[in-house]
């Protein structure tokens, strides 16, 4: 149930619940005692009923904050991962940076892959198996990505 209409349930219910609190005052002193059970016992389900649906809101607000703080944190990382070519890198608070993470992943799946570091030619995602010239290997400089699945020679286009 939406909280909207778990609200209005709720006011609905309270509205009852006091409605039966007036009559169990106004009820006159010659009113049976069997009347006046029924009236108490109209007004604890009443009053049940608006506690089981304030115990849904509750719940239902609960899961909506946790989908807000799922979305804050996607988006402080969406804000914090940066572009220096040819790899994205996760800059910190501090200035420094983490990284690098594949251009690949992240641009097609929003997916922190981190490179795995190396000492040869090029840096290979574990994940896509996109190729990058190392920037500390032998071949460093050019700054291109090659991908095992683009072209004929590997190199993207």
């Amino acid at each position: 149930m939406d909280p909207i209409s778990t609200t209005m349930t709720i006011m609905t219910g309270l509205g009852q619940a006091i409605e039966l609190t007036k009559n169990l005052r106004d009820a006159d002193l010659k009113l049976n005692e069997a009347e006046n059970k029924f009236k108490i016992a109209e007004l604890y389900n009443a009053l049940s009923d608006i506690k089981m649906n304030v115990a849904d809101l509750k719940s239902e607000v609960l899961n909506k904050d946790e989908i807000i703080k799922e979305l804050e944190a996607k988006l402080k990382k969406e804000t914090e991962m940066k572009w220096e070519d040819p790899f994205y890198f996760h800059h910190k608070n501090d200035g420094s940076k983490d990284g690098p993470f594949c251009q690949q992943c992240y641009d097609t799946k929003k997916q922190s892959v981190r490179l795995p570091k190396g000492d040869g030619p090029w840096l290979t995602c574990n994940t896509c198996k996109s190729s990058y010239d190392n920037p500390n290997g032998e071949r460093a400089s050019i700054g291109l990505a090659r991908s095992s699945y683009d072209g004929p020679n590997g190199w993207m286009e």
